[in-house]
């Protein structure tokens, strides 16, 4: 096992320093946060909103709008702008 982890950590060189650093569990806790910003957002309006791993599920009518709640929330956690399919 030890040679599978010395490969993988190999392979992947420029991010190995960050390996059972704890920051997945950091940038899960802030995907997490984002999600809920989008879902509390939502359901504030009375409008649906399902989220699936890192989408949402809402009616059509309002696509543009959770486009635009996905794009703010991000920014508003990582000062970044981030583009939106």
């Amino acid at each position: 096992m030890k040679e599978l982890i010395e490969k993988i950590k190999q392979f992947h060189a420029p991010i190995s320093k960050y390996f059972a650093s704890g920051i997945g569990i950091k940038l899960q806790n802030m995907d997490a946060k984002i999600a809920m910003n989008i879902v509390d957002y939502f359901a504030r309006k009375n409008i649906p909103c399902l989220p699936v791993h890192d989408s949402f599920i809402i009616e059509k009518y309002h696509q543009d709008e959770l486009r635009c709640i996905m794009q703010k929330s991000f920014f508003d956690m990582f000062r970044a702008k981030i583009d939106v399919h």
